[in-house]
């Protein structure tokens, strides 16, 4: 990692006599005051589980590698205060959940907190404790409700199953899960106290087919009709490709075709046939913006399959249009493109990465989203624009690229650690030095460095383990935290008026 040059220039040009926010020295612009908790931010962390047919060895191969992702999360700074559930992609088929095989017992978002397939007898002795229905590990993992180890505990209910409605409804599910507050929707008591407003969200969608997901009342599952001839089509699951998407501006046809080119989710057939068509992606985009207060705390991924091939086969076995395989692997396991889902996972930029279903070993996937993850804990914007520390200069700091450090030398702040801040308790433990330029082996210091998920485009690291400038990925160093209990680090910069 290198310092932004252009900061670099403009600070050779300061004499070091700079204003001082906590007073003294220049007079000069106003201050702003911005207040991070020390250490790193709760984590609520929501794995959808498709558990229809076919979905077995997809479920065997998240559990196997899911010790790869918790490590790597272990492994941060400070080890997140953690909430973690599993749902599954099971609601049912709209107005024909009472009658549509498979699809008779839907989950409807609720978590799943008993073993529902796996055979592992590990199970017996790893599992959530009696009345639980999602996973806590907090406090450095001291604090837990669950028997035994966390990655075991979560490999086992991972395993849900293979016998969920074939109609999935991934995005409807997550939905359902957490609630939608400012649409009246709440999620099922259940899952009362996962989702935490301060805490980061990630969703991990795990699947091997796009998402079907239809309104409540939706009559797309009629099972009166699979025929060719019928509107509706068979009772299968090109019935959602075919009201659900659009590719060139066209339905893809029931009959053999493609590869057919720039297929997105088709949006407008909820205004021109609601009940019979999917719900549009924008609306979950939207969904996932009003959900916190803090929408850039939420990380979005996805296991599913690639979008490319597009094309339709017709079954040998029964005559009926299908969505050929875009992906494989030797394991045995397949998926159809999965555009719907990609699409709302590109929504997120930076903040969501999608990874192919079709891999023998989820290792390299679970690598990626856990290291994603740990990058947006970490993540602390600052809200205010930072003038610059030269004498007499007002002007702003530029935004730096991402992952680039701001030369310190530019910085007109401070960080200042306050125990119980805002109680009678308050009281100042001391200041936090600038990190050097070149790095520093250990102790305390903070950083700004380039992040593009910042309004502003800066995000403050406080490392209290030394500062490693050629890391981009953790410029803070692990180890252990020293601080006392209710830290407030209090950021004070001077700001352009």
């Amino acid at each position: 990692m290198r310092f932004w040059g252009a900061l670099i220039i403009v600070a050779a040009g300061c004499s070091g006599s700079g204003s001082n926010p906590d007073g003294g020295g220049d007079a000069g612009p106003p201050t702003f005051q911005q207040n991070f908790s020390a250490g790193a931010l709760p984590l609520d962390l929501l794995f959808m589980v498709d558990d229809s047919s076919s979905l077995t060895t997809v479920q065997q191969n998240l559990e196997m590698n899911f010790p790869v992702f918790i490590n790597i999360l272990e492994s941060q700074q400070v080890r997140p205060d953690l909430h973690l559930a599993i749902t599954t992609s099971d609601m049912g088929a709209g107005a024909f959940t009472s009658s549509v095989p498979g699809c008779m017992s839907p989950d409807l978002g609720r978590f799943v907190n008993t073993v529902r397939a796996a055979t592992d007898p590990s199970c017996v002795t790893n599992h959530l404790n009696a009345g639980e229905h999602f996973i806590i590990d907090a406090n450095n993992g001291t604090t837990k409700n669950y028997s035994g180890d966390l990655a075991a505990t979560f490999g086992c209910l991972a395993q849900v199953g293979a016998n969920g409605c074939g109609f999935e409804h991934q995005l409807a599910a997550v939905r359902a899960a957490l609630g939608d507050p400012m649409m009246g929707v709440a999620a099922p008591p259940e899952n009362a106290n996962f989702l935490r407003d301060d805490a980061v969200l990630g969703i991990v969608w795990v699947t091997d087919e796009d998402d079907c997901s239809a309104p409540p009342n939706s009559e797309l599952f009629n099972p009166n009709q699979n025929s060719l001839s019928d509107p509706l089509g068979p009772l299968a699951s090109f019935r959602c490709t075919e009201f659900g998407i659009l590719c060139n501006g066209q339905k893809p046809p029931r009959q053999a075709a493609g590869p057919l080119a720039n297929c997105v989710s088709n949006d407008g057939a909820a205004a021109s046939d609601p009940l019979h068509s999917l719900v549009p992606i924008q609306f979950y985009m939207d969904y996932f913006q009003r959900l916190k207060t803090m929408p850039n705390r939420i990380v979005a991924t996805a296991i599913a399959a690639n979008t490319d091939p597009f094309s339709v086969v017709i079954d040998q076995a029964t005559g009926f249009p299908s969505l050929a395989h875009s992906c494989s692997s030797s394991n045995g396991t397949f998926g159809d493109p999965a555009v719907r889902i990609k699409q709302l996972i590109d929504s997120f930029g930076a903040r969501g990465t999608f990874s192919s279903v079709c891999q023998n070993s989820y290792a390299d996937a679970m690598s990626v989203i856990a290291n994603l993850i740990g990058r947006v804990l970490a993540n602390r914007c600052v809200e205010g624009i930072i003038a610059t520390g030269c004498s007499g200069f007002t002007m702003p700091i530029p935004t730096p690229p991402p992952g680039l450090v701001v030369d310190p030398a530019v910085f007109d702040c401070t960080v200042t650690d306050i125990q119980y801040l805002g109680t009678p308790m308050q009281r100042t433990l001391g200041m936090v030095p600038k990190c050097p330029p070149a790095g520093q082996a250990s102790g305390a210091c903070f950083a700004f460095l380039g992040d593009a998920n910042c309004g502003t485009g800066i995000n403050l690291a406080v490392c209290r383990n030394g500062f490693d400038p050629a890391n981009p990925q953790m410029p803070c160093p692990p180890g252990p935290n020293q601080l006392p209990e209710a830290v407030t680090e209090v950021l004070s910069c001077r700001t352009v008026p």
